[in-house]
């Protein structure tokens, strides 16, 4: 006959799993279930816990894990991903005999269009005749960190040169931010989209059933410096760089400050 699991296991189980699974709130009957145990057990361990302050009852019987020092640490923010950028300056550089050897590319009346490739995502960059000229990254699929978009801005800065590039004062015009958070659930729902402001909107949905996203576009006008350093300040470059940090912190500097 099998030795019966103590309370203190029980509590140390049941509070594993509601930090683990935190914000979500759960009845004791779905604990017991997930943790294939007796629901008068998990019932009288929900019971414990509450009273020593380690779980709060939220409404109606359900439980989640309580907010600690331990548990921020935990859940601390995924480090943000980007797509949706564009990139525009104007310049009085002739874009068309600067870009007239490469292969890719298409001629109009109104713009010339090239076509790159950078890390494996499309770049296109559009040249108008009036001077404007406009970058897309597309990166849908493959969104970048900060460190990929600071390499991309100093590949851009490679691949154009100082002149034309900086010459025009580049700004950052569009981007898509994002944050996977795992665990998390959207239910009864399959999205949710806020669009209260002309020049930004946010979305909420399920990326995969082990994952809620939560996702912001912005329409802007920052200069690519001032862009870049805020972007740094939203995801400090040593949360997210392990193994090539030094490198990291070079081609941030390379690009800020030359």
């Amino acid at each position: 006959m099998s030795r019966p699991t103590s309370s203190t296991n029980i509590n140390k189980k049941v509070l594993r799993y509601l930090v683990e699974n935190f914000p979500t709130q759960f009845r004791p009957k779905q604990i017991a279930k997930a943790l294939n145990m007796k629901q008068n057990s998990v019932r009288s361990a929900v019971r414990r816990l509450e009273e020593k302050g380690e779980i709060k009852k939220t409404h109606h019987g359900f439980y989640s894990a309580k907010i600690t020092p331990e548990l921020i640490k935990k859940l601390e923010i995924q480090q943000i991903r980007m797509h949706g950028l564009k990139i525009e300056w104007r310049s009085n550089f002739d874009t068309r005999s600067f870009f007239i050897a490469h292969k890719k590319f298409t001629f109009s009346d109104y713009k010339d269009t090239y076509h790159f490739q950078f890390e494996g995502r499309r770049v296109v960059l559009s040249a108008h005749k009036m001077g404007l000229v406009e970058v897309w990254l597309s990166c849908d699929d493959q969104a970048i960190t900060f460190i990929e978009f600071t390499r991309y801005v100093a590949w851009l800065k490679g691949l154009l040169g100082d002149t034309m590039f900086y010459g025009g004062k580049p700004k950052l015009k569009q981007i898509g931010i994002n944050i996977d958070l795992q665990t998390l659930h959207l239910d009864g729902v399959k999205n949710i989209t806020l669009h209260r402001f002309v020049n930004a909107w946010s979305r909420i949905y399920q990326k995969r059933e082990d994952m809620l996203r939560i996702e912001t576009h912005l329409t802007l006008e920052l200069e690519l410096g001032e862009a870049l350093n805020i972007l740094q300040t939203l995801q400090p470059i040593d949360r997210f760089v392990k193994d090539n940090k030094q490198k990291a912190v070079e081609d941030f500097n390379s690009i800020m400050f030359g």
